[in-house]
């Protein structure tokens, strides 16, 4: 035999071993079923279609199913108890800078994520007559002031321009003086950037002190006090209630009690029989 013909002989040889020592393998081993083993069953079906294997991935489908479940449950859950954001409710508190309800704006005092509204954020706020979102300084809007406001010439986005610093028409900003742009002009008494009422500061932007003459949330009394509730004095007459110098409580001028359908006062007792019912008024049992 030449060299060539014993070269094919030894790897067919070779090949024929390995085919033998493959076949002759044992199956893996998957798990034992009803009446069958790993090799075999007796009628059973075989390990491999419903051993442990199969067992082992379905709980641990079902596991990780209810554990997916039970954290949406959790998360949900947790949204439920959780207050969360409160921004809008008209309280600032937290993290809120500042909450005005319905009106918070992307161009208002107050946005809608319950932050001010500043110079660079690209919205333009009250007062401010431009906002580019940018530091350049030659592009028309330097700061939030257009580049021209205050050469005493009113143009291009310009509501006035009185010159250098504004006056009691036009602010330094080049816009019309008006009550809650947040910016005390100078026939302004204050201005905190709204339209509210019993805040400090009023719809007008006029301070709200005691003896302004409007009574406030926190006032008993303020102003004259002909306009305000009357006691009765032993003869009958009406006489009327003075204002304590702090505004929080009414002061008689003279022995009186408060008659029917008066208002219950806590430094005046109702008159004779009458007392004061559930909704403050001085009345008949």
């Amino acid at each position: 035999m030449d060299g060539e013909s014993l070269r094919r002989s030894t790897l067919a040889l070779v090949a024929l071993t390995w085919a033998f020592v493959g076949c002759a393998r044992p199956n893996p081993v998957f798990g034992d079923s009803e009446g069958g083993t790993a090799g075999g069953s007796s009628g059973g079906e075989s390990s491999r279609g419903e051993g442990s294997l199969g067992t082992t991935m379905t709980g641990g489908m079902s596991s990780a199913t209810a554990d997916a479940t039970e954290t949406t449950q959790t998360a949900e859950s947790g949204s439920e108890s959780d207050p969360g954001a409160r921004c809008g409710d008209g309280i600032a508190e937290e993290d809120e800078e500042c909450d005005e309800d319905d009106a918070n704006a992307w161009e208002a005092r107050c946005q809608p994520d319950c932050t001010l509204n500043e110079c660079g954020d690209g919205y333009v706020a009250p007062g401010q007559p431009c906002d580019d979102a940018n530091d350049v300084p030659y592009d028309g809007c330097d700061q939030c002031v257009l580049t021209s406001c205050g050469n005493g010439k009113t143009e291009d986005d310009e509501e006035c321009d009185t010159g250098p610093g504004g006056d009691f028409r036009c602010t330094p900003f080049c816009t019309h003086v008006i009550c809650g742009d947040d910016d005390v002009s100078p026939d302004e008494e204050c201005d905190d950037g709204n339209d509210d009422d019993n805040d400090g500061c009023s719809a007008d932007c006029a301070l709200e002190i005691c003896g302004d003459g409007v009574v406030q949330d926190a006032e008993a009394c303020d102003g004259d006090p002909k306009s305000g509730p009357q006691c009765t004095a032993d003869n009958g007459e009406l006489i009327p209630l003075s204002c304590s110098f702090d505004c929080t409580s009414f002061v008689p001028v003279a022995l009186c009690c408060m008659g029917e359908g008066a208002p219950c006062i806590v430094e005046i007792p109702c008159c004779g029989p009458l007392v004061c019912n559930d909704d403050d008024i001085c009345s008949e049992l």
